[in-house]
């Protein structure tokens, strides 16, 4: 069936063999760094890798939000898993480790900090014939050996050192970004609770019940925000450039 994005001065309308109207999508649905709620903090780019970093981070903003956020609803519809595509395989740090057999026994637990793919002593990987159930190990073996047919190929040429920069953005970038945006969000929190809270005294930031307390950052949860961005995101118009367009991208 042939579909067809067409755009207007404050839509978008997706439309089937060119004559039926199958959904129209307004310009304000658009989520992208213009729109979301970092888009004083990033340096947005008009195209290449470092459009798809900065638009992930819009992205990751945004899901650490939660239910705050502009387009909960939206991001309630995207898949939960990283999205598996060939830049992440190999890479153990991208994985998130906290569900592996090892863990749950006490067991050494991985580290995520971004700094390579083996390097702080990452952790050991579950025999996948002793702990034939831990998905997150048996995701990176697979990983790994598809990782392997891509040696000598155009395809490894193309993803060399792309990783790398991710994890780079990520140390430089995304984690002070999202401290510094939710640190004052936490702060105006604290200040709207002042007199209810402590009778006029301003809380500490870990004394107010608020869901922000408990945002914590991750490479992992950023590289599933970059694997969402690769998957669906595409040119949208000339102000959001690279964007994320709820309905467009399914």
């Amino acid at each position: 069936m042939l579909f067809l994005l067409k755009q207007f001065c404050r839509s978008f309308i997706l439309t089937r063999f060119i004559i039926d109207i199958v959904v129209r999508i307004p310009k304000a649905a658009i989520l992208s760094t213009r729109s979301c709620f970092l888009s004083q903090d990033i340096t947005s780019a008009p195209y290449g890798h470092a459009a798809h970093l900065a638009l992930a981070l819009a992205l990751y903003g945004e899901i650490l939000r939660g239910q705050d956020s502009k387009w909960f609803g939206y991001l309630q519809s995207l898949p939960r898993e990283t999205v598996d595509t060939a830049i992440f395989w190999g890479a153990k740090d991208v994985i998130d480790f906290r569900s592996c057999v090892r863990s749950s026994r006490g067991e050494t637990i991985p580290s995520h900090r971004a700094n390579g793919d083996d390097a702080g002593n990452v952790g050991p990987v579950c025999s996948n014939t002793e702990f034939s159930e831990c998905a997150p190990c048996l995701q990176y073996l697979d990983s790994k050996r598809a990782r392997m047919w891509l040696s000598y190929t155009e395809a490894e040429k193309e993803l060399d050192g792309l990783m790398d920069e991710i994890r780079q953005y990520y140390v430089s970038v995304v984690e002070p970004t999202l401290h510094a945006a939710f640190g004052s969000l936490r702060q105006a929190e604290a200040e709207r609770n002042v007199n209810e809270v402590l009778g006029g005294e301003i809380p500490r930031l870990d004394e107010c019940s608020n869901e922000l307390n408990s945002v914590k950052p991750s490479l992992p949860g950023f590289c599933h925000a970059y694997s969402l961005v690769s998957s669906r995101a595409f040119l949208a118009d000339a102000y959001h450039g690279l964007a994320m367009v709820p309905v467009a991208d399914a």
